[in-house]
């Protein structure tokens, strides 16, 4: 199997990968995933000078405070009469400490036994480790505050190879390790208001501050503090570490419904800045590909934000579990900035992308293990990975390969992985109820400017007519009438020929042949060859004309990807060249389609360009007859007067106006069809079927000055 090898540690990670549709075929390793680096004073010293002073003081005490946590233990192991007690069981997948039951019951003795258990257990930094039956033994002198946490699935290099084996994940977020704890005090503290609540509430004050002591200067906060080396060392949002890190300071800083309210004012108003400092850690860390925030990895580098793999199997690309959770997380923040929502609109607009259909994940238990398996009108689901540029699903394994297809990986990496998820499936239900409350806002790199030099002002008596050209279409035609824009023969002439649902045209008409002796017939553009400076949006919907739709650069514009030509289609507004009967007759005048779309005139006439503003003056020309001299009205009959025509790059810089234009290769324009091909309108008593007329899917323009 042929391996492409591909560096995975960057923002816009880059893994180019074949879909689910046909794993047998293009199933291939995609790349290598290298270890994540952890924070030292080597790194810190690579950073810009204003940012280093914060980072050595974080990782000095985290160091003094390994320093303590050690010295407390060794004290208690030396006192005599003492052997040293085994560790604590481990236990994985531990629900010893429910946060759902009725109030009183964290007033019972069962209750009282697990908080006492936590508190036995809470390290002297604060913090508690993971997988461990809160419901058991108290935690007896000199035994370890933590179980070993060891991987049976260790080899040589393997990236989760403890620095120390004797002191492993002492004071984590992994698997929900204090936060859980310190929720479950909460709640027992509440109950417990008078003496017998003391030590409850001190525990989790305690964990509090480890909480703030724990955060990095940027608001993220590691897998395990002190620091631990390696990925531990990462801005951690596997397994929701940041994420129920921010949930609950949150919830401390406003004090929510009163349960916080034995935790003193000032650790309060601490905990709400470390929860703001947490969300512009998050919106910092949201991957970008192609210019395109994404959704986020499982872990951050702390110093570079930029993600990087944990375990051999945790690839350093976007996760759509810890992300959707974060997602959750953002929208349940009163008054977002603009910020925030900007971030939960482009993290779900990359969910719905990566939804998968037609699947299901299934074989537990069976002697071949899970496998992904094609199933009609199964899903939607998610894939725990997927590369951030082209949205497709990546898996890795234990010998830290990359993989395009779950089925390729070993048994045991198949059966051990959550590999597919449906938690986005909760966040998008949320997110329907919270944008009604804030629609999405067009981010600037959704807009693109118009070329001044592609900008045609046609002046009438009724306002300004702005033509956006379309040079990659029709380079001959492009030129042909900014010559003639320059040359002033425009001005002065007339809209002689306009068609009511049809078309406005305009020139010089049946006028000086002179004149027109000067301006030559150009070769027909009727079409133009498929290529990267004409990127194709696909429309998505199937066209009686063309074998395909969609749009150029804003241009409304047909495909045959067989004959690898592409053009634009006749739209309203619309501009184009007329012609004679020969097809390459076509010299000075122009018409602008203004009703219903001829697409019977797509690749019979030279499409150029389309009325970006002002074709309601077009629609106010006067109309001819059809049926007398086909339309056209005769001179002193009344016909509009072009008054001028400019090319905006000729005016001066104050009197130009600028527009721009949505990209239609933007998440906003896809959001956009969407919405129109799925308008759920209570007011429709049959909703139309999910299509789109290329012709009447309006492309955002706006004036900016």
């Amino acid at each position: 199997m042929k391996l492409r090898r591909l560096a995975l540690c960057l923002c816009a990670v880059v893994l180019g990968s074949a879909f689910l549709s046909s794993p047998a075929v293009h199933a291939a390793v995609i790349g290598e995933s290298h270890p994540a680096q952890g924070i030292t004073a080597q790194r810190i010293a690579a950073l810009p000078i204003k940012q280093r002073a914060a980072w050595l003081n974080y990782l000095k005490r985290s160091e003094k405070q390994q320093r303590a946590d050690r010295a407390a233990l060794a004290a208690e192991r030396k006192q005599p009469g003492y052997g040293i007690p085994p560790p604590p069981e481990e236990h994985a997948h531990d629900n010893s400490m429910p946060l759902d039951k009725d109030s009183y019951w964290y007033g019972t003795v069962e209750a009282r036994h697990i908080a006492d258990v936590i508190v036995s257990f809470q390290t002297p930094a604060g913090g508690w480790g993971k997988n461990q039956n809160r419901s058991g033994s108290l935690r007896l002198r000199g035994q370890d505050y933590v179980p070993g946490n060891i991987s049976n699935f260790l080899a040589k290099g393997d990236f989760d190879t403890p620095r120390e084996p004797g002191w492993n994940y002492v004071g984590t977020l992994d698997n929900g390790a204090t936060t859980t704890e310190l929720r479950f005090l909460a709640l027992v503290a509440q109950e417990m208001p008078g003496r017998d609540g003391e030590r409850y509430r001190a525990g989790f004050m305690r964990g509090i501050r480890y909480l703030l002591s724990a955060q990095f200067p940027n608001g993220g906060w590691p897998q395990v503090w002190p620091l631990e080396g390696g990925y531990h060392d990462a801005i951690t949002y596997n397994d929701d570490a940041v994420a129920l890190a921010a949930e609950l300071l949150t919830a401390v800083g406003n004090n929510d419904k009163g349960a916080y309210s034995f935790v003193r004012p000032a650790m309060r108003r601490e905990a709400a800045i470390a929860a703001r400092r947490a969300v512009e850690c998050i919106l910092a860390t949201q991957v970008v590909a192609n210019g395109r925030r994404t959704i986020w990895g499982q872990q951050h580098d702390a110093l570079t934000l930029q993600p990087v793999a944990a375990r051999n199997y945790e690839p350093a690309v976007p996760s759509t579990e810890e992300s959707a959770d974060l997602l959750i997380y953002l929208l349940s923040l009163p008054n977002p900035s603009p910020e925030i929502a900007a971030a939960v609109h482009a993290g779900m607009q990359f969910l719905k992308k990566a939804a998968i259909s037609g699947y299901i994940w299934t074989g537990q238990g069976t002697p071949d293990g899970r496998k992904l398996q094609a199933q009609s009108g199964a899903g939607p689901l998610w894939a725990r990975y997927y590369t951030a540029d082209t949205i497709k699903p990546v898996f890795g394994d234990r010998d830290k390969s990359i993989h395009d297809d779950v089925n390729e990986l070993s048994l045991e990496r198949r059966n051990g992985y959550s590999w597919f998820n449906t938690e986005p499936q909760k966040a998008l239900k949320l997110y329907e109820t919270w944008s009604k409350a804030h629609p999405a806002q067009i981010p600037p790199e959704a807009w693109r400017d118009v070329d001044p030099n592609n900008l045609v002002l046609i002046d009438t008596h009724y306002g300004q007519v702005a033509v956006e050209l379309a040079p990659e279409f029709a380079p001959l035609h492009v030129a042909r009438l900014r010559a003639l824009v320059r040359a002033r023969f425009y001005d002065g002439q007339s809209f002689y020929r306009v068609i009511d649902g049809f078309v406005a045209q305009g020139g010089i008409g049946e006028g000086d042949e002179k004149k027109l002796a000067h301006w030559p017939p150009l070769k027909a553009e009727f079409d133009r060859p498929v290529g990267d400076d004409a990127a194709f949006t696909p429309l998505g919907s199937p066209d009686l004309f063309a074998p395909e739709v969609g749009h150029v650069n804003g241009f409304p514009a047909g495909r045959d990807a067989q004959e690898g030509r592409t053009w634009i289609v006749h739209c309203p507004g619309t501009f184009a060249f007329a012609r004679d009967s020969a097809p390459d007759t076509a010299a000075t005048e122009f018409y602008i389609v203004i009703g219903e779309a001829p697409r019977r005139l797509d690749r019979n006439l030279t499409a150029f360009g389309r009325v970006i503003s002002g074709l309601q003056y077009v629609q106010k020309l006067k109309r001819g007859d059809p049926d007398v001299d086909n339309g056209v009205i005769k001179p002193g009959r009344g016909r509009d007067p072009i008054l001028r025509v400019r090319l905006a790059a000729d005016l001066p810089e104050k009197m130009r106006p600028h527009f721009q234009v949505l990209r239609t290769d933007s998440d906003s324009f896809a959001d956009a069809k969407q919405k129109r091909m799925n308008p759920g309108t209570s007011f429709l008593v049959r909703l139309p079927p999910p299509v789109l007329d290329v012709c009447l899917m309006p492309v955002a323009v706006r004036r900016v000055k």
